[in-house]
């Protein structure tokens, strides 16, 4: 009798077990399909938007909102890492104001969470730039404000044109090329670390994976790409031996091509689409090319930074040498590294004014002007 009873409750025990361990698991399904149903609900707005990185004001907010309560669910370094980007938050009008930097940073933060189930991929490329970074967008800003007054502003697209060339590949001697190529790589990392704090081994990391065959550029990943494998990015590519033609006499550095296009990825405001046509997109990267080729050329030469120097060129409508001069001033007056926040300087307008309407006289009248 005592051996049945024992038996009943050990059969009693392991049915009540097995109930228990299908209660709760058809329990923890259903929450977890509840709580999937209410992240994908947070998206709704924008799922058929033609951009999720783009969003209006009221369709940051539903996500933005929606993540702020999802990251309670997170472990206690997540929930740090999501606050960051939250507390850096703008408001407009009492909604996240998507015009500003770090309120679309932190709503591709809050995108990618929600679109992964609160368990977005690690992304670890050196040579992609997103909301993480702190070079994305740096300067989108100023980019914004001086494209806004300046997209069709003659003097400015006509600038771009004058410069966007291939003769600012040539101010650098092949002859010195290993010298060159010391001075230019030391200017890049003081840049990048005084910047935006790389140190050697994540400039290396960049240096390296950005290695590509076809031309030195940077593209977006954007719209199109939005799937389960790829989100918003800014991507960078590098030529290995940089901008080097010994039949043309073109030589420009890999480490300032790379300041190039990093100069493209501080342009970007996040999650802005590609735009290949942008006026003035190349106007800013110019003229830095310019200015970092001087700087390179006078420390090789041991002449002084405010000394003009006379450069070999095809287009004689701006002289590279009083450009790069000019621009040393304004940076320094301004205390600034980019050249970017400068487009919109008044001194800086009323030169660009100044170089128009010189190329825009007759030879006798320019023979007139002052120098």
């Amino acid at each position: 009798m005592n051996q049945r009873k024992i038996k009943l409750v050990i059969l009693t025990f392991f049915i009540c077990a097995i109930f228990s361990v299908v209660w709760a698991h058809n329990f923890l399904e259903q929450d977890r399909d509840s709580f999937k149903k209410e992240l994908t609900s947070a998206l709704e707005d924008i799922g058929t938007a033609d951009n999720n990185y783009q969003p209006t004001p009221k369709q940051a907010q539903k996500v933005l909102s929606k993540a702020k309560n999802s990251i309670k669910k997170l472990d206690k370094t997540r929930q740090v890492y999501y606050e960051e980007f939250f507390n850096k938050i703008k408001t407009l009008n009492g909604l996240p104001d998507v015009k500003d930097v770090d309120t679309m940073k932190a709503y591709l933060a809050a995108y990618k969470l929600l679109k992964y189930d609160l368990n977005p991929p690690i992304d670890n490329r050196a040579d992609c730039f997103n909301e993480d970074s702190s070079v994305l967008g740096s300067t989108s800003m100023a980019f914004a404000q001086m494209y806004r007054k300046h997209q069709k502003d003659p003097a400015y697209l006509w600038l771009e044109k004058e410069l966007y060339t291939t003769d600012h590949f040539k101010m650098l001697p092949m002859n010195r090329r290993q010298k060159v190529e010391e001075i230019s790589n030391a200017l890049m990392q003081q840049r990048l670390q005084k910047r935006f704090g790389w140190d050697k081994t994540q400039l290396d990391s960049f240096l390296e994976e950005a290695t590509g065959q076809f031309r030195n550029v940077t593209f977006r990943y954007t719209t199109d790409t939005d799937n389960e494998w790829n989100n918003w990015t800014v991507n960078v590519s590098l030529l290995p031996n940089g901008v080097y033609e010994e039949e043309s006499g073109k030589f420009f550095p890999r480490s300032l091509c790379a300041l190039h296009e990093l100069l493209h990825v501080q342009d970007t405001f996040p999650g802005e689409g590609e735009n290949y046509e942008q006026p003035l997109g190349e106007l800013s990267t110019s003229i830095q090319d310019i200015v970092l080729s001087d700087f390179v050329y006078k420390q090789l030469n041991d002449i002084d930074l405010m000394e003009e120097v006379s450069y070999p060129q095809q287009k004689k409508a701006v002289d590279y040498g009083k450009l790069a001069v000019f621009f040393h001033e304004m940076l320094q007056k301004y205390g600034e590294q980019d050249i970017t926040p400068l487009l919109s300087k008044p001194e800086v307008e009323e030169y660009i004014h100044s170089l128009y309407q010189i190329s825009s006289c007759c030879p006798t009248c320019k023979n007139k002007l002052p120098n």
